[in-house]
């Protein structure tokens, strides 16, 4: 597929999935929703996950429990599962939801960071990048390389990701069987244990990098987030882009569980 035969796809995408939902989405443009609901609740999942690139890449996710009063990394985790439930919603609203189940391989096939608007780029340094072309770059070639490799509907791991990111939290904390209580009763098993909890923040985070490119691009194409972009940016742009960032979602889910299903073998 050439560059004009691409970028004639994703104009395909956008119209015949998207274009016609946009009047149907008024209700999320209004000042009480924009101030009351997606102002508060986006700055809690960039917050989210600005707190979990710190943790991997400034920090060492293996002794985070040591780092972080628990109370801060629980709100963490709830933010990025209200975040992934938010996501899902507008998704389904937006049409983009059914495009993806059909389509998800096509588009991220032909994924290049020249398609990407740079909101992009400005949501990766919110999460705390400190060079947001190479990480947007990185996450275009995981993407791809993963997107391949599954197997279910698109539909089904997102629906699925609020369950598991919330089952992740509970193997953490769970008070006696939990990963945080194993560090300070099993010493034996320490090294293991640490490792499993830098795993599952590595895949948290790639969860709330997604949900965060997602819901702003969504956001782009419906016209829900009001600024200054230019037609391609709106429509070819944005199904791009939201493809990146649901892509990058399931592939954290991915190694959510593979995660979990680890730590239950080590038991």
């Amino acid at each position: 597929m050439t560059n004009e035969d691409y970028t004639q796809f994703l104009q395909y995408i956008y119209d015949e999935y998207v274009r016609d939902r946009v009047g149907h989405l008024g209700r999320f443009t209004s000042s009480r929703i924009q101030d009351h609901e997606w102002a508060p609740r986006w700055r809690r999942l960039i917050a989210a996950g600005a707190a979990l690139y710190f943790m991997r890449h400034h920090s060492d996710p293996e002794h985070v429990d040591s780092m972080f009063k628990l109370e801060f990394i629980r709100r963490v985790w709830e933010d990025v599962e209200d975040g992934t439930r938010w996501n899902n919603e507008l998704l389904d609203e937006a049409g983009l939801m059914d495009a993806f189940d059909q389509h998800l391989h096509q588009i991220v096939g032909g994924l290049a960071k020249d398609y990407l608007p740079e909101i992009d780029f400005d949501v990766m340094r919110d999460l705390g990048s400190r060079d947001a072309i190479s990480d947007v770059s990185g996450l275009i070639y995981g993407v791809k390389v993963r997107v391949v490799e599954m197997r279910r509907d698109v539909r089904e791991i997102l629906e699925r990701a609020p369950e598991e990111i919330m089952e992740s939290r509970r193997l953490l904390w769970h008070p006696e069987a939990g990963i945080i209580a194993g560090l300070k009763s099993e010493k034996n098993r320490e090294k293991e244990k640490r490792k499993t909890l830098g795993k599952i923040i590595k895949a948290l985070g790639q969860i709330a990098q997604g949900t965060a490119l997602s819901l702003a691009n969504v956001g782009i194409a419906t016209g829900i987030i009001n600024v200054p972009v230019s037609v391609e940016a709106r429509t070819i742009g944005a199904v791009a882009s939201t493809a990146t960032g649901v892509g990058a979602l399931m592939a954290g889910i991915g190694d959510l569980i593979d995660a979990k299903e680890n730590a239950a073998a080590d038991q």
